[in-house]
């Protein structure tokens, strides 16, 4: 399926259902930032720039990656015409999993961008799916995840680079609507990876 056709059904889900998904996604994006701030640490805790990014990455482990989890499983719900927001807290049920998952998705992304920009971000496409894929089955191993969506990307990286580009330039023009239009990309983009992820999945 190509990136158009992608977007195209993702629109088709959502329509006449924005008002269902923007709260709930807008909710987690913006505890997602509040809580992984190393600024917010340091502003409320008046601690050094260290602690605060102890602290901020604590938080990402403990909270960001397991809701990153759930956003995978609630969009991909969405797909299958289901509104259950509380899909949002699937990761929670198989916290370790998403946790330590996440942790080795960041670390690997990080190493990437220490040796050079291109490498990190073929780290980032390579394993963009593992969230994806332990949401959709709790009882895969980690690495069995990770091994699983380097295979499924094979062929298919520069697809997914081309979305997501795609959805920068869209939410760069959003400045445009003083960011009102980004309420119904958060959404779009969402449901269009996990329409991503099924279409790999097939």
């Amino acid at each position: 399926m190509e990136n158009s056709e992608i977007i195209r059904e993702s629109k088709s889900i959502l329509r006449g259902n924005y008002g269902k998904v923007i709260f709930p996604f807008l909710i987690v994006i913006i505890v997602n930032n509040l809580l992984s701030s190393a600024e917010v640490y340091q502003n409320l805790f008046s601690i050094s720039e260290i602690e605060s990014g102890v602290i901020s990455l604590a938080i990402t482990v403990l909270i960001t990656f397991p809701l990153s989890v759930g956003v995978a499983s609630y969009s991909i719900s969405i797909t299958n015409d289901l509104f259950d927001s509380n899909k949002l807290f699937d990761g929670f049920k198989i916290f370790v999993k998403s946790a330590v998952a996440g942790l080795i998705y960041y670390l690997v992304i990080i190493l990437g961008f220490v040796l050079l920009i291109v490498p990190g971000i073929y780290a980032a496409l390579t394993f963009s799916q593992v969230f994806y894929i332990i949401s959709q089955n709790n009882d895969i191993s980690i690495k069995e995840a990770f091994k699983q969506s380097s295979t499924m990307m094979k062929g298919h990286k520069w697809q997914l680079f081309k979305l997501i580009i795609r959805y920068v330039f869209y939410f760069i023009l959003s400045v445009f609507t003083l960011f009102i239009w980004a309420l119904w990309l958060i959404p779009q983009m969402n449901v269009s990876f996990a329409i991503f992820f099924r279409e790999l999945n097939k």
